[in-house]
């Protein structure tokens, strides 16, 4: 994530159905690129199943949302 200034973002991974399965930033971060990883795990720490998840990046003015296989 490449912020062109400062902003309070919020970073979630949600699965097919569209429940939030974890929580991955949310707070303000400085300008400049930010390198966010999901462990593939949930917010109990237990491993993701396989399937289809979504990625959804929001700075307050824009929100974005990448598609994510995760595989066995």
């Amino acid at each position: 994530m490449t912020l062109a200034t400062s902003a309070q973002v919020d970073v979630s991974v949600f699965d097919a159905a569209g429940r939030r399965i974890r929580l991955l930033a949310h707070g303000t971060l400085a300008q400049g690129r930010h390198e966010i990883a999901w462990d593939a795990r949930d917010e109990r720490g237990s491993r993701a199943r396989a399937g289809v998840y979504f990625v959804r990046a929001s700075d307050g003015s824009e929100t974005r949302t990448q598609r994510l296989v995760l595989a066995d």
